[in-house]
């Protein structure tokens, strides 16, 4: 059955290295297709969790999902990235085994002084690891340039039932953020990537994502956390 996500990024999917003995591919606004403001995919499963650290507990989504559906969502995120301002998706999870429900992807532009867009991406294939910003954010410490996902609602929460029913994920931060984590999907799902599981965490942890972020997992088949029955 046709799936809206993998059938909009797969004109770029098949242009993309599949491992590092690949040329590069410079993503620009030419070539990535306009994406349409709403898409549909049953191919990725948002589960809704929490961890804990100690006293303190920070939101975490773990994702599951083939190689190509990440591969779909990276490309997605990138059309948005080089859509520039004001250029938003919807995309809805239709699996009814996932939490998550909606995914707004829309860069967080500054609002103030200097405003950055996107003009080139020049995408390599690069090992990816379980934890793939740790070792940078140890040496230089920019968590900010890091994705960011907010877990929410559609609406705004505002009781507690509401918020224990958080369906709703937006991000993925600002243009350093989403670019980031655009390549880091694209990554993942290459041939050539033998990592199978990835934990973004927050900074108790190996820190992964932007200053009050949730925390996202990813979990492709064949790992320890795969779950083929939420594809039943």
């Amino acid at each position: 059955m046709a799936d809206q996500l993998l059938d909009f990024a797969e004109p770029v999917r098949q242009l993309l290295p599949v491992n590092q003995n690949g040329g590069p591919f410079d993503f620009r606004r030419q070539q990535c297709p306009a994406p349409p403001s709403h898409l549909e995919t049953a191919e990725i499963v948002l589960r809704r969790l929490y961890k804990q650290y100690g006293s303190f507990r920070v939101d975490a989504v773990h994702g599951y999902g083939q190689r190509e559906a990440w591969a779909g969502l990276g490309v997605l995120t990138m059309a948005v990235l080089f859509g520039g301002p004001g250029t938003s998706v919807h995309l809805a999870l239709t699996r009814p085994s996932s939490d998550i429900k909606n995914v707004f992807i829309e860069v967080n532009y500054s609002e103030v002084g200097l405003l950055l867009t996107a003009e080139r991406f020049r995408y390599y294939v690069e090992p990816v690891s379980r934890h793939p910003w740790y070792a940078n954010i140890a040496r230089h410490g920019n968590r900010s340039a890091l994705p960011f996902f907010e877990l929410t609602c559609v609406d705004e929460p505002t009781t507690e039932e509401q918020r224990a029913n958080r369906d709703t994920i937006r991000g993925f931060g600002g243009v350093d953020g989403t670019a980031s984590f655009a390549e880091f999907l694209l990554n993942v799902s290459r041939p050539s990537n033998t990592q199978l599981e990835f934990v973004l965490e927050h900074e108790p942890g190996f820190t992964g994502v932007a200053p009050g972020s949730a925390e996202l997992n990813i979990w492709l088949p064949g790992s320890i956390g795969w779950e083929k029955k939420y594809f039943r």
